[in-house]
């Protein structure tokens, strides 16, 4: 009973604030984790009906804190219990609601209160039984709440009208209303299928009209009033709760929201809020008109109007239609396109400030797509969605407006900043209506080469109408105007706002589809040499990598004609990282952006070096507590980095101990971590063997029995490559060595003679063994003896007997290459099992003859991993590093058998060899004939 236990420690209320509070809270956790009978430890059906019994009978908390907490409890039990475990939950709560009206305001706030989130929980299912049943309970409870909601605000407006001085019997009507009005909004959006067809709820919708501008009027009346403050704050909440029922209507059930009787005369009042210039400056005013804006746009074009399959089409949409169109006549369009672009698109005086105040944060404020909560952001997403729909009408006007208007002056400079706005951002809508090309070359040009400080707003959309039109309608051999105009807006002398917009729209003309580098080359040094100016003149992180990712989009676009022009920005970055100490999310994206500059420069990256391993140093260092933030994207960059390197570099060759100890750790970045030590083997073979590999031998030994099966795989993988470099840098013995001295030898002997892991496991280890044996037969043989007599029939017996289990013709040709490899040894044991050999090697022969070409071109496929990168130069080198593998060359195999046998005949002599073929099946030896034919 430890969570009744606790109920009835919050409901006493003669124990202290704070240890009810801690009970109520802990119980809300309990209800979270404890309450579903599936649950470890759920809590008992009798304790549980105990405390839903005691919920619902102490709705009398006088601490609004304890109270919300209470109400919470209930709704979390409802959600989980309505209606099978507790049906009759709603039968209790609703007389306790309508009975509290005669008891403490308390009483009253909590229980509706409390209705409130029970049924906000209900309509969050979102399962449909769960749907039908909210369905089911929904008008009764509606029409209950509409009841409160009404007699509420009566009460309100009957105070007021008495000049009633009682400000917190005035407010509580008001709360209650309000309550009231959030349980209707859950209620109409998520309790009815078809609302529109509701009368409760149309009832509602039509007297939120009426409402509406009584509120409205009285808010004027008591928003100057210092102890209506209270009032004033409530209608605050109330009415921004009228506009947030529209809007959710408008967004999510926009067709019933359209056949709502009332809706057009609601479409009406909002908009006359949009249109009125007497409103003053009052917050809520923008809110509304803010939700005034986003209802309009929502009913003008909807995904709704546009189901693709005719099944799943609303057979109510032409009627919404036709409605829709006696809204948004010509007249009304065209109305609300000049009331846009006169007072709500162009730059208001609260933003010339912050440009002039925080230029920085002004310009992120504008790149960002946070268009819902901005006035001027929702007005021109208006703007754009009814020129879409409306092309033809406004197109037109949008261009004779432009035409009306002449030369820039101190009259008209903001107008024109808007209207370049909407030219920028319905391009596509005035392809047909436009030339961009011959305003810019006429018009637009010299308005850029005008540096008075006024004109810089328009400067500003200029650089966005290059980016805007760039990829709709410009000219190719056009471009060069257009660098040149952007390089000027990107001159140390310019305001900081348009650099950086220059910066964000050069980056739309580099990654344009028809971008030539060969065009833009000219002006590269120029654009460098304006970027190295503005990373140093600017301060936020966001400005800095707008910056960047633009020198990255050049980068990629322009490959190793970039390389010469962006070497004096690698200092700039390395001083950015050395100044940004402690700031280890904007660390992080300089790792990434280093990380796109390797990638891109290949080669060309070995500059990079002196600057990239100490800050690979730092991102990776486990005892740095910045390494959290940046040794996923350090991991990212040292792949990148190693793939891409021409040659040894001292600095990166002193991080190979780093990556053994990560090694060691077996984190889940081990894959990554195993691609970068194979990338070192790779371009660094002797360095790596001269000094680390006996710790990554070790290392790897160790590891091999405490990860899993394709950890294993993976890391054996490595020793594969290991022993094939060492191959073709003449490092066999002193690699042998090493292998039979750190442990890992044995560990691939016991292995393979237990024979109790995974066959998969066990194939594995008989790979890394038959390359081993590929290159030093008479070494593996040595060490083989060290161990016992037997040890050598016993390994031949067991990966005789796999050759069956083998899945992949690549495995079975090594087989065939290391048996023929040991055939050349003359060992007694090994020629014991020659015709087991001659078996394997006629059938792997047979399985390469009878290859197609497309399975050929399959023998040598490696399947592909996040972090493979084919045009990397590891990549080229470990297909030169094939080429000299016997493995994968083709036609090699029989060749090869046939020198082995060669030097095995040497070694015995013919007679002895003509002997030992006699004892071998005859077929076998006739198969065997024919392969050396």
């Amino acid at each position: 009973m430890y969570h009744a236990t606790l109920q009835q420690i919050y409901l006493d209320v003669n124990l202290d604030i704070k240890i009810r509070s801690l009970a109520v809270i802990s119980l809300k956790n309990g209800i979270d984790k404890y309450w579903r009978k599936s649950a470890k430890g759920a809590i008992q059906p009798q304790e549980k009906q105990l405390i839903k019994q005691n919920q619902l009978q102490f709705l009398g908390e006088t601490n609004r804190q304890l109270a919300t907490q209470h109400a919470v409890i209930i709704a979390k039990i409802a959600r989980h219990d309505f209606p099978n475990e507790w049906p009759d939950l709603l039968d209790i709560l609703m007389p306790v609601v309508e009975q509290s009206f005669n008891s403490n305001s308390s009483m009253r706030f909590n229980s509706l209160y409390t209705l409130h989130l029970v049924m906000k929980s209900l309509t969050s299912k979102a399962l449909p039984s769960a749907k039908r049943i909210t369905q089911m309970i929904t008008p009764n409870v509606f029409r209950f709440t509409l009841t409160v909601f009404h007699t509420q605000l009566a009460k309100f407006f009957a105070l007021v009208e008495q000049n009633s001085t009682d400000v917190n019997e005035i407010n509580d009507a008001l709360v209650l209303s309000k309550v009231a009005l959030k349980c209707l909004r859950r209620l109409t959006i998520n309790g009815y299928q078809k609302f529109s067809e509701a009368t409760e709820v149309t009832e509602l919708f039509a007297s939120l009209n009426g409402y509406l501008p009584k509120l409205q009027t009285i808010y004027a009346q008591l928003s100057s009033t210092a102890s209506a403050k209270p009032i004033s704050n409530t209608l605050n909440g109330i009415l921004m709760l009228f506009g947030k029922l529209f809007l959710n209507a408008s967004t999510d059930r926009v067709v019933d929201f359209m056949l709502v009787p009332s809706t057009i005369e609601t479409v009406r009042i909002y908009w006359a809020f949009v249109e009125s210039e007497t409103l003053g400056d009052d917050p809520l005013y923008e809110n509304i008109k803010i939700q005034a804006l986003k209802i309009l746009k929502n009913i003008v074009k909807h995904p709704a109007y546009h189901v693709v399959s005719e099944k799943h089409a609303d057979p109510r949409i032409p009627e919404v239609l036709n409605i829709l169109h006696g809204i948004l006549t010509q007249e009304f369009i065209l109305a609300c396109a000049k009331t846009l672009l006169s007072r709500y698109i162009c730059l208001s005086k609260s933003d010339l400030e912050l440009w002039e105040d925080d230029p920085e944060s002004f310009n992120q404020e504008e790149e960002s797509d946070h268009w819902e909560f901005n006035i001027r952001g929702c007005a021109e997403k208006l703007y754009m969605v009814l020129n879409s729909k409306y092309r033809e009408l406004l197109s037109p006007f949008l261009v004779n407006t432009l035409n009306s208007l002449g030369d820039p002056n101190a009259s008209n400079l903001l107008f024109l900043e808007g209207l370049y706005c909407v030219f920028g951002s319905c391009a596509f809508e005035l392809y047909d209506y436009f030339d961009f090309d011959q305003w810019f070359e006429t018009k637009l040009i010299f308005q850029v080469q005008n540096k008075l400080p006024e004109f810089k707003v328009l400067r500003r959309r200029i650089a966005d109408l290059m980016g805007h039109w760039v990829g709709v309608k410009s000219a190719k051999e056009k471009r060069a105007v257009l660098y040149e105009a952007i390089i000027s807006l990107l001159q140390p002398g310019e305001d900081t706002v348009v650099r950086l917009r220059a910066t964000s729209n050069l980056l739309k003309l580099i990654d344009d589809f028809d971008f030539d580098p060969a065009q833009f080359l000219p002006y590269l040094q120029p654009v460098i040499e304006n970027f190295k100016d503005l990373l140093d003149a600017v301060d936020e992180f966001d400005s800095k990598i707008t910056i960047i990712n633009c020198l990255i989009a050049i980068t990629e676009r322009l490959e190793g004609q970039a390389v010469v022009a962006m070497a004096p920005l690698f200092s700039v970055i390395h001083n950015l990282w050395l100044r940004s100490e402690g700031q280890n999310m904007f660390r992080t994206s300089i790792v990434k952006i280093l990380t796109k500059f390797v990638k891109t420069l290949r080669g060309e990256s070995y500059q990079m070096y002196e600057m990239v391993a100490p800050i690979l140093q730092e991102s990776l260092d486990t005892s740095n507590p910045g390494h959290v933030y940046l040794f996923e994207e350090g991991l990212e960059l040292w792949l990148a980095t190693m793939q891409n390197c021409p040659r040894a570099h001292q600095g990166l060759l002193n991080l190979v101990p780093i990556a053994i100890s990560l090694l060691d750790l077996g984190t889940e970045t081990l894959k990554k971590i195993i691609h970068i030590l194979e990338a070192y083997i790779v371009v660094c073979p002797q360095e790596i063997f001269q000094s680390y590999i006996t710790p990554i031998t070790t290392t790897v030994s160790g590891m091999l029995e405490n990860v899993s099966a394709p950890a294993v795989g993976t890391l054996l993988k490595m020793i594969d490559l290991i022993i094939q470099s060492a191959n073709n840098t003449n490092c066999i013995p002193a690699l042998f060595n090493v292998i039979y001295s750190s442990g890992f030898f044995n560990k691939l002997v016991s292995v393979i003679l237990i024979g109790e892991d995974l066959s998969v496991v066990i194939i594995a280890y008989m790979m890394v063994l038959a390359r081993m044996v590929l290159y030093d037969p008479n070494s593996v043989l040595h060490a083989f003896e060290a161990g016992g007599q037997d040890i050598i029939d016993r390994l031949l017996l067991a990966m005789i007997d796999k050759f069956d289990a083998l899945s992949h013709i690549r495995q079975s040709k090594l087989f065939a290459l290391s048996f023929a490899s040991l055939i050349s040894t003359g060992h007694p044991k090994v020629v014991s099992k020659l015709g087991e050999f001659f078996a394997i090697f006629t059938s792997v022969a047979v399985q390469l003859k009878d290859l197609d070409r497309t399975e050929a071109q399959l023998f040598s496929f490696e399947v592909r991993n996040e972090d493979d990168d084919e045009f990397s130069l590891d990549f080229e080198r470990r297909k030169y590093l094939n080429s000299l593998d016997p493995l994968y060359m083709e036609g090699s195999l029989v060749p090869f058998i046939k020198t082995k046998l060669a030097e095995f005949e040497q070694k015995v002599g013919t007679a002895y060899l003509n002997e030992l073929t006699r004892t071998i099946d005859q077929d076998i030896m006739l198969q065997i004939n024919r392969m050396f034919q």
